[in-house]
């Protein structure tokens, strides 16, 4: 079974968002802030993330996406950017990222993101 890290500083977000991976199969962790977030990575075998935009600590979600792709090295790791802003915003494989949706989604979207992911079949 894959394993995610969810990164949301809003609880309803984290709540929903992991049921939703618990339905398609997926085991999920939550990390409301970047500390929490950085810590768990460190110490957790994720397949991949769900980072939300922008995240308590001081630090918007750009920046710890970076940092976590930093730690997986050429290999890489998925990390899928959510955000309830525009598209503009998504900063892409260039923010070390790998996929995109926009709040509010609905479960069709997440299973799609998941599939490009191969996070889920």
């Amino acid at each position: 079974m894959k394993r995610m890290l969810i990164i949301d500083d809003e609880e309803p977000s984290l709540i929903i968002t992991k049921a939703t991976l618990e339905l398609l199969g997926i085991l999920a962790d939550c990390a409301f802030d970047r500390f929490e977030a950085i810590k768990m990575s460190r110490e957790g075998n994720y397949d991949g993330y769900f980072l939300d935009d922008s995240v308590n600590g001081d630090v918007e979600g750009r920046s710890l996406g970076w940092a976590i792709q930093e730690r997986h090295g050429e290999r890489g790791i998925p990390i899928i950017w959510h955000s309830g802003k525009y598209r503009d915003f998504y900063p892409g494989p260039n923010g070390g990222f790998t996929g995109y949706l926009c709040k509010p989604w609905n479960p069709e979207q997440i299973e799609k993101v998941l599939r490009e992911q191969n996070l889920i079949k």
